[in-house]
């Protein structure tokens, strides 16, 4: 498939768009408790959670967090439903 076939076109578009709603929904997930909780933790001279692991972690590592997400699951049916526990 070349990268000036239509359908190319069409599933880079696709992914784009994709790439955004997830980094969209990264970007609520890490104000954990939201800006006012955060800010609270500020004023008491405290890092968030995230903050220390950030901390922890070398600068030049690679690090990727995936408890950002909820865990899923496929039903016998291919519903896709939240793992419990």
């Amino acid at each position: 498939m070349s990268t000036k076939d239509l359908e190319f076109n069409k599933n880079e578009d696709a992914m784009l768009i994709s790439i955004g709603e997830l980094n969209k929904k990264l970007e609520k997930i890490n104000l954990g408790g939201g800006k006012d909780r955060i800010d609270k933790q500020h004023e008491e001279n405290k890092l968030t959670a995230r903050e220390r692991v950030q901390y922890l972690i070398d600068k030049e590592s690679t690090f990727l967090s995936w408890v950002h997400l909820p865990v899923m699951r496929c039903t016998k049916n291919m519903v896709v439903v939240p793992q419990e526990g």
